[in-house]
């Protein structure tokens, strides 16, 4: 299990008796590192069994799709470009 560790302001509010100050703020920090370690996403993707051939289906429609909006990106990207005109007139 991974120590908690508080800053010198979460441990003034300690001493001070504001502990709810930091207890929000340690909650928030704890909220935070689940997400970003994607934690939640692996435990709601093995909350069930999935079949194989529906698990590469679902590859295959998730990969399209990456696919398609990477494209409607480059399009947006390409309309936005700045057109500049040539150095000699």
């Amino acid at each position: 299990m991974t120590d908690v560790r508080y800053n010198k302001a979460e441990e003034k509010m300690i001493q001070n008796g504001d502990s709810k100050g930091a207890f929000e703020s340690m909650l928030t920090r704890f909220n935070r590192l689940v997400n970003s370690s994607g934690i939640l996403r692996d435990v709601k993707e093995h909350e069930f069994y999935e079949k194989p051939c529906i698990k590469r289906r679902r590859k295959i429609r998730e990969s399209a799709a990456r696919r398609r909006k990477e494209g409607r990106n480059a399009l947006y990207k390409k309309g936005r470009e700045r057109k500049t005109r040539p150095l000699g007139r």
